[in-house]
């Protein structure tokens, strides 16, 4: 009905800033979530078998350092998205390590992903703080919008090849 109050008048009003980015950091979460879950499974599997694998403790253990990082990281991105990005940085650069240096060479893909995610946390702390620097609230929108999509087309494309690597056996 026109000219009536508003029913939700009472309810507090967040600025725009606060919303900004809520789609990329769920994506974060979705992502870091499943890859997190498979890692956990991946060191699982290691578990049971490494009777037969030598060295197997300590691949595991750095592992599960990588795991709890990731865990960490994945914790932060909601409210501190630069620090989930350092904590996920510093679990690329072990899981690089952990691949580069051991028998755990599927390290190397988690480690680019985890990179991947370094890149989004930035892009979401950078338009966060971007949306309160820009006097348009729109033109800023649109900024963070070309960013994200961007950025999600990036991501996309890094995992369909690596995917594929993965299938051709590369």
């Amino acid at each position: 009905m026109p000219g009536s109050p508003d029913p939700y008048a009472t309810w507090p009003k967040r600025p725009p800033e606060v919303r900004a980015g809520v789609g990329l950091r769920v994506a974060i979460l979705i992502l870091g979530a499943g890859v997190c879950a498979y890692i956990a499974m991946q060191i699982n599997q290691m578990t049971r078998y490494s009777a037969f694998l030598s060295n197997a403790k300590d691949v595991i253990g750095e592992a599960g350092i990588v795991v709890v990082l990731w865990l960490i990281a994945l914790a932060a991105v909601w409210d501190a998205p630069i620090i989930a990005g350092a904590l996920f940085a510093v679990a690329a650069a072990m899981a690089f390590h952990l691949g580069a240096t051991t028998f755990y060479g599927d390290m190397n893909v988690w480690g680019g992903i985890a990179a991947i995610l370094v890149a989004l946390c930035i892009v979401d702390w950078a338009r966060r703080d971007g949306l309160a620097r820009y006097p348009s609230l729109r033109r800023a929108q649109s900024r963070a919008r070309t960013t994200t999509r961007r950025a999600l087309a990036a991501v996309v494309g890094i995992l369909i090849a690596a995917v594929l690597a993965k299938l051709v056996g590369l």
